[in-house]
């Protein structure tokens, strides 16, 4: 086979794994994986026995903390935070954790409880009526991806959204995901989740910046804004590349810097400049030393 086949090749190859690896990298940051868990099955039970008692066990404490605050309504505090451990000899403890106050808006209380075992992570929140309690938003992670989460306004509408980090659990590349529930006032609840990857937010721009999933030092980076309930794509940014003139290297950089509406590897290149220099507004961002690589 002839030199210049085999780098063709390694080249598709090095497309494809990265593109196919991140669709994976997002469900497992998501659901995780149950390898640890259907080990310390006791042997008389099936995998669904397991996660039928399981989930009747989760179910049970999240109710239990919602009767907990549910007593304390009448005295009309303005904030309430608690957290205790449920025991369970027979598998793993769980920490919950309950939080009452104007969370995501000034006009209006919500309740949030988290309990978190050795497995998953599950957020309930309830917005409050008076003495009644409205469940508007529930959201589970698995803790083998699972880092943390916050609350902070993330589009710039002054509101405080939900951000759940999450790093996957497989994949060649950088792959820190964050999950994001926008807080929508008209019915004091929250958006489908938007997942970002490896991103840095910029509230008071609209913006979102990031590193897309792929190799380091050969990737590219993304500028998304927000357009009310949607994201649009601003831009990518890369590094320009030429093949060697005798085909035997990979593409070798330029020195200049390709702002366009496509990724790098897109069949149609919409480029809009070539630039001398990064733009500095990229400089800070997470994983930025990712996207330079070895020649930074």
């Amino acid at each position: 086979m002839k030199k210049t086949n085999i780098l063709k090749i390694g080249l598709l190859l090095l497309l494809i794994f990265p593109i196919a690896f991140y669709t994976y990298i997002i469900e497992s940051a998501k659901k995780g994986d149950d390898t640890a868990i259907l080990n310390k099955l006791p042997s008389d039970d099936t995998p669904d026995d397991w996660y039928r008692n399981d989930s009747i066990r989760k179910e049970k404490i999240l109710a239990e903390a919602k009767q907990h605050i549910e007593k304390r309504l009448h005295l009309n505090k303005k904030t309430y935070h608690t957290d205790y451990i449920v025991e369970n000899p027979e598998e793993c403890d769980s920490k919950v954790s309950i939080d009452m106050g104007n969370l995501f808006a000034d006009e209006k209380q919500h309740i949030m409880i988290r309990s978190m075992d050795q497995y998953s992570l599950i957020i309930d929140i309830y917005a409050r009526s008076g003495q009644t309690l409205l469940k508007v938003f529930r959201e589970e992670a698995n803790t083998l991806t699972y880092l943390s989460d916050t609350i902070q306004d993330i589009n710039g509408d002054g509101y405080k959204d939900l951000l759940i980090n999450t790093y996957g659990s497989a994949g060649c590349c950088l792959k820190a995901l964050s999950l994001i529930f926008i807080y929508q006032p008209k019915f004091h609840d929250f958006s489908k989740a938007y997942d970002f990857l490896n991103p840095t937010f910029s509230p008071d721009e609209q913006v979102i910046r990031g590193v897309c999933y792929g190799y380091m030092g050969d990737t590219d980076l993304y500028k998304y804004k927000w357009n009310g309930a949607q994201v649009d794509t601003v831009e990518y940014i890369y590094f320009e590349k030429k093949q060697a003139e005798d085909n035997t290297l990979l593409p070798q950089r330029t020195g200049k810097v390709i702002r366009a509406k496509t990724r790098f590897y897109d069949d149609h290149q919409e480029i809009i400049e070539r630039l001398d220099a990064m733009p500095e507004e990229y400089h800070n961002i997470y994983g930025y030393d990712w996207f330079l690589g070895e020649e930074q």
